[in-house]
């Protein structure tokens, strides 16, 4: 359990530039990741863990060549509430990348976010997303999916507040692509 810490311009040659969770409980309250870097998963790289945050708050964090600007989660669960995601960036996924896990978003804002190629906030991969209460602006992405990019995956989307309004910016596909959803149809 990790309580009102801060995480500022630490680095990492590979995953998770400030922490990297393998196979693990992780739960971060109250705090701060800030400039931190990596070549995936800028602020934290979850393998195959359980990440919880509540009331954190990530900022300028950067995967300077793949994906997951704050938060990329490989192959695990996901719950962040009430959580910031501010200015991130990557190739893909700019705050957010999850690859065939789950992921529960709840009152958590996504603004200011750039994805190279996809995802201006978030990039689900293979995985499963449920988002309520949840507020996405200005987000930026190159390719597809100024907020929230699906490839093959599931998104359950209640009550989510200006996903697909002007602000998340697509330069080919508008805010929100959803491509080839399997199971569940998407509910905007």
């Amino acid at each position: 359990q990790v309580v009102n810490c801060e995480f500022r311009a630490n680095a990492a040659a590979s995953y998770g530039g400030a922490v990297y969770s393998l196979i693990s409980d992780l739960y971060l309250e109250n705090s701060t990741f800030d400039g931190n870097e990596a070549l995936a998963g800028g602020a934290i790289y979850n393998d195959r863990g359980q990440l919880a945050t509540e009331n954190v708050t990530f900022a300028a964090n950067v995967a300077d060549e793949r994906n997951g600007g704050s938060v990329y989660s490989l192959m695990g669960t996901m719950h962040l509430f009430n959580a910031t995601f501010y200015n991130n960036t990557a190739k893909s996924g700019g705050a957010v990348y999850n690859e065939e896990g789950d992921l529960t978003m709840s009152h958590s804002i996504f603004y200011e976010n750039v994805a190279d190629w996809n995802g201006g906030a978030v990039y689900n991969h293979y995985g499963n997303i449920h988002a309520s209460n949840c507020s996405m602006t200005d987000n930026l992405v190159y390719h597809k999916g100024g907020a929230i990019h699906n490839h093959y995956g599931n998104v359950d989307v209640d009550v989510m507040r200006r996903l697909a309004v002007p602000g998340s910016l697509g330069a080919f596909v508008g805010a929100t692509l959803l491509t080839a959803l399997s199971g569940p149809t998407a509910k905007l």
